[in-house]
Parts: structure tokens; C-alpha cells; sequence
């Protein structure tokens, strides 16, 4: 259909890119259908054509059921399919940028197995989105668009992800001469979270613009009516409707002679549809709203058993008068709703055969995929959307999956909300599953509680809770030590110890959790002393949490002992079969002998945690410690501080991030980088560090600014941080080996013994320190 007017606008925006010097953001805000989209389509069709283009459609109803870094792999999938187009030869395909670096030939290689097996081929509408690694997503964007004219648009940033944003201001920081477009929707009047998005916009570097699309003039937006005819439309009628949907286009659109001024042209529209076209166009809304045609044919056309098939032939007809009565549009091979509004309506519609026998179809799809291809997470995050949607108690059959998914997403904050609302739905039931309540809660627990989310964690564990079930009484405990900031938490621990039983897992359990907050909150000794008395408990050994004890004790012993305990440590988790646990071990090995100087041992034990795991280690863990072991051997090369800022990007726990923030400003002080440097510092500074009593921490924090400051020369300032420093080794019962080299670096000496005095800064790791709290102590007796 032919675009209405907006020669203005066109001419307002084309100025705003004129001058393509850096990157600039232009967002475009304003109501549900007022024309958003529409310009955007109008100017890449038309203006953009001296630029390469990209185009991310995503819909305002989308689910974010999980947080998926949806927008980032949509924009990856977008940039992906042009290059396979080969529209511009200079572009690469995401293996093709993988090559050039020889540490990504396994991932290469690995890639070309599965799809020599088939794999690429039966999951070729996600293949793009399939590698796992943000880092290599954000890399490979990176190397696309840098240096080279993009116009990139987005719809619907309003619903963006915390972590899509993240990348791509990340993106921003690296790339030159790339112009974003952002559809942004909003309500009609004040609109503060537009105005905190330009805020948050406005800290990256590149020029910010803000443009409203206001709703066209009624003269305008009526010529959009099917065969509109004067002597046959009601002008003050269809005005009324028109103002009643607030300028929405897609009414516009819709609107048809027949109907009367009260009704919504959309919902008129989609009564009017056939049963089979009904068909189609909810089994695509269901699929979130968009569906490669490849798949709809094989869903529709390739299986007999199915009681909806369609011939080839007419299925294609079918798409065509969709298409032509804009309820859906085609990009590339993917079929999609054609606007939100008509996915609003959907979401409306009462419970029918028509909409179930799509939910069928597409459920038992996404079952025989995930059966088939069990480690492709598209498969659960579709199957999670479909449950959800209609609150199917099919979902407990998904929950370990999904439970694995969400802890690898740095904010998991979304799909804990959307849970809590599905499990509220199930228990508003007459006769509600309470089991199923039960597990999901219990899982929603597990997740709260391993991301350190308190309030959700609580609620959670409230919902559930048993006083004489002691998985509940350990989460009980293991939730108060979540919260650092309340020394009364530790006598509260104490007294739920106090009434166990002696030698039992439960104690240990709590005594583990009492120990993990002590190790934060209270001085080294007073942590020692507990984990010493532990220790010497016979009946603890039989445990699987023994192994946590060793592994935690070997962080308060010097650095001779701490290998000798993470060695036994090792061989304890071997007789459970824990090779995940025996990993993240390595990686404290690897830790200790990097405190000796022992570069290339410590290399060696990291690359054994990576190559000995069975489940996947932290990315942000490894990136930090490979750019701090390259850092201790004096080289401060581009990879460093990429390694450190893309452990930033993958850190979400403000106890680790702390140290990468130090890591960071580490290396833009030698590399005399002390615009960032002071930037860094000033985070840091403007964190609640000190609410983490740990001297090692502290000492960490003190002496990394102590660094900075002496080589500004800002006097006042190292002398704070020398000060800090001295009332730690006065005030606090440090460990008798890192009170020695902490002196030792106070006063600018250097001992071979101690590998930090060699250095006026402290470079320092990641590992893992917390634990499980298992199931299995459900069937544990709390007390005799």
C-alpha cells in the first residue's frame, strides 16, 4: 500500500543522518500504529539506499518470558542472513569471522559436525541463534559493523532486555559510522521510562536524537481505508473510530463498509476469517508471532496423522490472501502478524478448538525436537512460551531444563516474574495442582537463591514453606546469609545450628552457610577458627558438602596448604562423579600457584578446569583469570582488556565485579589510559565495597586505588588509601602470610617469597566459593 504523507518527518530524519561522521541514535517514539513503522519501511525502501541496511522486527507482544537476549539474537540473525544472502561481499558469515582466529577452529569444527549429522538442516530457522556464547555474538557484530556505513533499525526498544542493551552499548563503544533507529512505543502523554532510556542512551558515544511520530491528520490516515468512497464511508463515523484508537493506522486499514461505528475493525476483521486462515494465523501468533515458511509447510503439508493438512498448493493460497489482507507480511523466509495491534486482539480471544489444534500442533512439534536435539535451549524456551500461554501443567516436565537456562542468563529477574504470575494463575485454580505449585516454587527458589535475588527468594520459599522440612530451614538460613549487610543474621544462624544434630548433614549445611556470610562479614580468623573446628567433625566426611568445606577452608590457610587441600579436594569430588565440581577446584588451583609466580602451572591447571568440566564453567570466571595470568606475566595487549570488559558484560554479582572493576583499572593504568582509568575508579570508589569486611577484598579495593592515585601523583589521595591500608593490618586479625606481603607492598619492598611484592598493584581472580543446598536433604531428620 502506498505511504501516506510524512514528507516532513522523512525530511526532519534524513537531516539528522546527513552529517556520518561517529555513531547516532535516532529514536522514534510514539503511540501503538500512529506510523512508526510505516516511515521506517518508507525511508530503507526509499532514502537509506546509499546505506547498507538492517532491518529487527520484534514484536511489542513478543514473549520475554525468559530473558534470552532476544533482541541481540535477533540483530545477530539479521546481520547472519546477510551475509549468507551475499549482498555485500566484504560482509562475513559468522564462521568466516571465526576463522581468522585460530582458537575458534575447534568451535568451527564442532559446528560442521552437527551439521554434516543434519542438524543444521532440521533446525534451520534458529541455526543462527544457536551458538551459545554472548561474547562470540558480540564479537562477530562487532566485526561487521565496524568501519563500515550501517543503518540498523530496531522496533520496540522500549521492551529491550537488560542484557541486549548492554551488548549493544558495548557495541557502540567499538564500532565507527553506525546509525541505530529505535521504534521506541509509548503511551500517549508523559512518559518518564522514555525519558530514562534517552538518559541511559545519552552516557554511550554516540550522537542522541529524539523524535516524536505524531498521529497523521484524519484527511491523511482515511485515504489508508480499503476502496474508500465518500458517498459509501460515514466521515464522522469513521473519524469517531479513528479517534477512538487513538490514530491507529492498522483501523484504518481494517475498517470495512459493513461494520458499524462501534466496532474494532481488527477484531471484525479476524471474525471474518476463514477456519482455516484462523488456522494459520494463530499458529503463527502462538509461534511468537513469526514463523519460518519452511516450517509452516513441513507443520501443515508433510504429516498425515495431523487432523489440519493442507495440500501445498492451498496452503500457499492461503498465506497469499493473509498477506494481501495485511494480517501477516513475509521478510526473507520468515512469515510474521503483521502489527501488534492484530496480536492484541489474539491475545483476547476466548479459549476455541481452532487455537488449541494449533497449540497441539505446535507443542508436539516442539517436544520431538527437544527429544531429538536435547541440548538446543530454542527448543525449551518455545515449548516454556507455549506452556506458559496457557498455563499447561506440561511445563514441570521442562523445569530442569528451564532451571539450567535461566541460572546461565545474567538477569534472570523476567522469566522468575512471569513463573511467579503462571504459578498464582495455578493456584486461583478451583482444584489446584498443589504439587505442581510445590515444584515450581521450589525450582523458582533454586533459582532466586543461586542468583543472590533475596526478595524473590523469599517469596518464594514462603509460598512452600514447611518449618519441619529441612531443605526449607537450610534455604531459611542460606537466604539471611544472602543479605551481607545485617550482622544479626549470624546469631541467627547460630541459633537454627544450635538445634541440629550433631555431626548430621543438616549441621553441616548451616555451618557451611554461617561460614560463606562470615567469610564476607567478619575478619579472617574469626572465619578460620569456625572452619577449623568443622574440620575436626568425623561424621561430616561422608557428605557430598565435605568437599565444599575443604575447598572453602583451603581460601583462609596459606598458600602452601591451600593447594595441598584443593588437591584432596579434587579426589573427594571424584568419588561423587562431580567432574563440574572437580573444575571450578582447577581453577583455585590455578589461583594459588598464580600467588607463588608459578605463571605457567597456573595456565595449565586453568586450561584442565575447561577441559575436565562436564557442564559449562562460568565465562566471566575464565575471562577475568586468563586476562589477570596475561597481566601478571606484563602483558597488557587489546585481548586483556577485552577479556576484562566482556567479563563485565557476563558479571553480575557485585562482590566479583568489584574485582574485575580493579582488574580493569589495573591495566588502564600501565597502558596509561587515565581518562578510563579515572572512570573506573570513580565506580569503584562510588560502590559499597566496604560492606564486604573480607581483608583480602578490601586489601584488593585499597591497593588498586593506592596504584592509580600515586601514578596521578594525587598526593591527598594515596595518602587516604596508604591510611586504609594500615588501619586493616592494625585493626583487624589478618592472616599471618597476607599480613607479611601486605607489608612488604606498603612499604615498596620485594620478597621472592610473596609473587604480589613484585607488583606496586594487586591483579586478582574469580572462583567459585558458593554451594548446593541439595534436594536430597528433604529426606534429611532436622533434629534428634
Amino acid at each position: 500500500m502506498e505511504f501516506i504523507n510524512r514528507v516532513k518527518e522523512t525530511e526532519d530524519i534524513l537531516r539528522m543522518m546527513d552529517n556520518r561522521n561517529g555513531n547516532k541514535i535516532i529514536v522514534l517514539y510514539g503511540t501503538t500504529g500512529v506510523g512508526k513503522s510505516g516511515l521506517v519501511r518508507k525511508l530503507m525502501n526509499q532514502d537509506f539506499i546509499g546505506y547498507r541496511s538492517i532491518r529487527v522486527s520484534v514484536s511489542k507482544s513478543s514473549p520475554d518470558t525468559i530473558e534470552n537476549l532476544h533482541y541481540l539474537n535477533v540483530l545477530y540473525k539479521a546481520v547472519w542472513e546477510l551475509a549468507q544472502k551475499k549482498m555485500f561481499d566484504d560482509i562475513p558469515t559468522p564462521v568466516q569471522q571465526g576463522l581468522r582466529s585460530w582458537k575458534r577452529v575447534i568451535q568451527f569444527a564442532v559446528g560442521f559436525a552437527r551439521a554434516k549429522a543434519g542438524i543444521e538442516a532440521e533446525n534451520r530457522i534458529f541455526e543462527p541463534i544457536e551458538e551459545n556464547s554472548v561474547i562470540r555474538k558480540k564479537d562477530y557484530l562487532i566485526d561487521v559493523l565496524n568501519n563500515r556505513s550501517f543503518v540498523i533499525t530496531i522496533e520496540n526498544v522500549q521492551n529491550m532486555d537488560t542484557q541486549s542493551y548492554e551488548i549493544i552499548y558495548e557495541i557502540l563503544k567499538n564500532v565507527k559510522g553506525v546509525c541505530f533507529v529505535f521504534e521506541y512505543t509509548c503511551e500517549s502523554g508523559g512518559n518518564p521510562d522514555l525519558q530514562n532510556f534517552i538518559n541511559e542512551l545519552e552516557t554511550s558515544n554516540a550522537k542522541i536524537y529524539c523524535y516524536e511520530i505524531k498521529r497523521l491528520a484524519f484527511e491523511e490516515a482515511k485515504k489508508l481505508v480499503p476502496n474508500y468512497d465518500p458517498t459509501v464511508f460515514d466521515d464522522n463515523a469513521l473519524k469517531r473510530k479513528y479517534d477512538n484508537a487513538n490514530g491507529n493506522l492498522v483501523h484504518m486499514k481494517m475498517v470495512v463498509p459493513a461494520m458499524n461505528s462501534e466496532e474494532n475493525p481488527i477484531r471484525y476483521s479476524l471474525d471474518a476469517l476463514s477456519k482455516d486462515e484462523n488456522f494459520i494465523i494463530n499458529l503463527i501468533y502462538l509461534n511468537e508471532g513469526q514463523i519460518d515458511i519452511v516450517l509452516l509447510f513441513q507443520l501443515l503439508t508433510q504429516r498425515p496423522q495431523e487432523a489440519v493438512q493442507f495440500s501445498h498448493s492451498a496452503l500457499q493460497s492461503l498465506i497469499d490472501n493473509l498477506e494481501t489482507r495485511q494480517f501477516i507480511g513475509r521478510s526473507g523466509s520468515v512469515l510474521a502478524i503483521h502489527h501488534d495491534s492484530i496480536i492484541a486482539e489474539l491475545e483476547s480471544q476466548r479459549p476455541n478448538a481452532i487455537l488449541y489444534n494449533a497449540y497441539r500442533l505446535l507443542t508436539g512439534h516442539y517436544h520431538m525436537q527437544k527429544v531429538e536435539f536435547p541440548d538446543n535451549e530454542s527448543n525449551i524456551e518455545k515449548l516454556f512460551a507455549l506452556y506458559l500461554k496457557f498455563s499447561d501443567e506440561a511445563i514441570l516436565e521442562i523445569l530442569d531444563d528451564l532451571k539450567r537456562i535461566i541460572i546461565s542468563y545474567k538477569y534472570p529477574q523476567n522469566v522468575i516474574a512471569k513463573l511467579g504470575y503462571l504459578r498464582d494463575r495455578l493456584m486461583s485454580k478451583p482444584h489446584a495442582n498443589l504439587k505442581t505449585v510445590y515444584e515450581l516454587s521450589l525450582m523458582m527458589l533454586e533459582v532466586s537463591y543461586y542468583m543472590g535475588h533475596i526478595e524473590s527468594a523469599e517469596e518464594n520459599l514462603d509460598t512452600i514453606l514447611d518449618p519441619g522440612n529441612t531443605l526449607h530451614i537450610a534455604y531459611k538460613a542460606g537466604i539471611l546469609a544472602l543479605d551481607n549487610s545485617n550482622h544479626g543474621n549470624i546469631a541467627t544462624i547460630k541459633s537454627m545450628i544450635s538445634q541440629t544434630q550433631e555431626g548430621s548433614r543438616p549441621r553441616l549445611v548451616l555451618e557451611l552457610i554461617l561460614l560463606s556470610l562470615m567469610m564476607q562479614m567478619c575478619p579472617l580468623l574469626e572465619s578460620k577458627k569456625l572452619a577449623t573446628a568443622m574440620m575436626g567433625v568425623e561424621q561430616y566426611r561422608q557428605y557430598m558438602e565435605f568437599g565444599f568445606l575443604l575447598r572453602n577452608y583451603a581460601e583462609l590457610v596459606d598458600v602452601a596448604e591451600s593447594i595441598a587441600l584443593y588437591t584432596n579436594c579434587i579426589s573427594f569430588f571424584e568419588g561423587f562423579d562431580r567432574k563440574d565440581l572437580q573444575a571450578q577446584v582447577y581453577i583455585s588451583l590455578s589461583m594459588c600457584h598464580a600467588y607463588k609466580g608459578e605463571l605457567d602451572i597456573s595456565l595449565n591447571y586453568l586450561n584442565k578446569a575447561v577441559e575436565t568440566t562436564d557442564k559449562p564453567l562460568k565465562e566471566n570466571i575464565l575471562l577475568n583469570n586468563f586476562a589477570v595470568l596475561e597481566m601478571l606475566g606484563g602483558r597488557f595487549s587489546d585481548q586483556v582488556i577485552k577479556n576484562l570488559n566482556d567479563s563485565l558484560l557476563l558479571t553480575s554479582n557485585e562482590y566479583e565485579l568489584i574485582i574485575v572493576k580493579c582488574n580493569v583499572l589495573i591495566y588502564y593504568v600501565n597502558t596509561q589510559h587515565y581518562d578510563r582509568a579515572r572512570e573506573i575508579c570513580e565506580q569503584i570508589e562510588r560502590s559499597d565495597y566496604e560492606q564486604f569486611q573480607y581483608e583480602e577484598l578490601l586489601h584488593i579495593v585499597y591497593q588498586n586505588l593506592l596504584f592509580y592515585y600515586e601514578r596521578l601523583g594525587e598526593t591527598h589521595s594515596y595518602e587516604k588509601y596508604c591510611n586504609k591500608i594500615k588501619d586493616m593490618l592494625e585493626q583487624r586479625e589478618v592472616g599471618s602470610e597476607s599480613k607479611h606481603y601486605i607489608q612488604l607492598m606498603l612499604n615498596g619492598e620485594r620478597s621472592d617469597d610473596y609473587f604480589y611484592t613484585q607488583f606496586p598493584f594487586r591483579a586478582d581472580f574469580l572462583g567459585y566459593w558458593e554451594f548446593e543446598i541439595n534436594r536430597e536433604l528433604e529426606h534429611s531428620q532436622l533434629a534428634t
